[in-house]
């Protein structure tokens, strides 16, 4: 079967439609991560720290976060890996201290056995066609993962796929590029048997996020509405939420030997 999803990365396409989104809401992101590292203790990671950006879009994340644990004493060698060359090109802009650059696919690399010490997998592991591959390869050859994955199997996603008869999954496969859908459960059970231990794991409380996002764009009280109920089961139970409205999942993954 020819991977179509490699030439939709590969040949820039889904940059130069989605480019602007890779910045939109990186200073969101980076909050999160900041606060989900915040009892961590960095010195773990190493000094000075290998990095790995993968997938990263503008690089902005990388750039944020190594310029945090600087703050925080941990020098970063910072790398980037991508199948877009316009996304490296991007990384390389934002970054000019970047060391090196991988024009791979996750699922094969050339890097050495556990050569990185701190991988970044935010909002990736949805487009790899071969999930279970990438975990494996991440496993060779890092250290720590953090991934943010959006949890997309929900009841919310199901009722609204299923009233528009299967169109709002396939967009998001054939647009947004989603083409794993994940709850808690599932993503947990994958990285745990095919990449490593989970230290810690937190949400995003993304519909908060949306909420503000939803009143700066002025939407309607109709569109606003979810997000207002899925806030208040956010405060009763993070993890009831996911499994019935849209949130990421941050792990911090210590990867097997």
């Amino acid at each position: 079967m020819v991977d179509k999803s490699h030439d939709l990365y590969s040949s820039d396409t889904y940059w130069e439609m989605h480019s602007s989104m890779f910045g939109e809401d990186a200073d969101w992101k980076v909050r999160k991560l900041i606060a989900f590292l915040h009892d961590f203790d960095i010195a773990a990671f190493g000094n000075p720290i290998t990095e790995l950006d993968i997938g990263g879009g503008s690089g902005i994340i990388l750039k944020e976060l190594s310029a945090h644990l600087l703050d925080k004493g941990v020098k970063s060698k910072k790398n980037a890996l991508d199948i877009s060359p316009l996304a490296l090109r991007a990384q390389q802009q934002n970054n000019p201290d970047m060391e090196r650059i991988f024009c791979e696919d996750i699922n094969k690399t050339s890097l050495k056995d556990k050569e990185i010490d701190l991988v970044l997998m935010i909002d990736v592991l949805e487009h790899i066609p071969q999930p279970t591959q990438a975990l494996k390869e991440l496993k060779r050859i890092s250290k720590y993962v953090i991934f943010k994955v959006p949890l997309e199997h929900n009841f919310w996603y199901e009722i609204t796929d299923l009233i528009q008869r299967g169109k709002f999954r396939k967009n998001n496969i054939e647009i947004v590029g989603h083409i794993n859908k994940y709850d808690l459960n599932s993503l947990k059970s994958q990285i745990e048997k095919h990449c490593g231990k989970i230290i810690k794991l937190e949400f995003t409380n993304y519909p908060q996020y949306a909420q503000i996002r939803a009143h700066s764009l002025q939407m309607g009280i109709r569109q606003k509405l979810p997000y207002l109920v899925a806030s208040y089961i956010f405060r009763v139970s993070p993890r009831l939420c996911s499994f019935v409205f849209l949130d990421f999942a941050l792990l911090l993954v210590k990867c097997y030997q």
